[in-house]
């Protein structure tokens, strides 16, 4: 039986196979405020510096849906997961569209080599973005906010490739 639970919950929740947990837990200003503050997270030293530079949300081509949603619409940790993963859908289709187009322009020899650079993306992005072994619910969220925004910086990344 195939689980219809979003990736990133499989991977915020470790709930894999079974529906997600659902977290009713009331959020304190402190942990909005740490929320907002992660929405933009830190800049980290990857071949790519200069996209990293880049914290506004509408620089990165975030929807306005996603960070009122994060910033307030939805108030429980299920309910900013699944905005996460809505926004992480739409940009990796985004990314997806712009390596495709970026590929078809390139020789052979360019053509592995942003192969293994897309390669080392994910590698970094991983790692950039996983959680703490022990982390809570607030480094869930986090977590998947992390893989929001860098997705959308690599395609703004691939996206001005193509206009070069």
């Amino acid at each position: 039986m195939q689980s219809n639970t979003p990736p990133l919950c499989v991977r915020a929740c470790g709930t894999a196979g079974k529906s997600p947990r659902l977290l009713t837990l009331a959020l304190s200003a402190v942990y909005c405020a740490l929320l907002l503050a992660c929405t933009f997270p830190v800049r980290a030293g990857v071949a790519d510096q200069d996209i990293h530079d880049v914290d506004d949300s509408a620089e990165i081509g975030l929807r306005p849906a996603y960070t009122n949603c994060v910033s307030g619409g939805e108030m429980t940790t299920s309910g900013m997961l699944n905005c996460a993963h809505d926004e992480f859908e739409f940009q990796d289709r985004r990314l997806n569209k712009a390596y495709k187009l970026v590929m078809s322009k390139l020789s052979a020899s360019d053509k592995i080599t942003l192969r293994n650079d897309e390669r080392a993306w994910l590698d970094a992005k991983k790692e950039r973005c996983a959680m703490p072994m022990d982390g809570g619910t607030t480094d869930q969220v986090t977590s998947a906010d992390c893989e929001v925004a860098e997705t959308a910086r690599r395609a703004v990344y691939l996206e001005k490739r193509l206009h070069k």
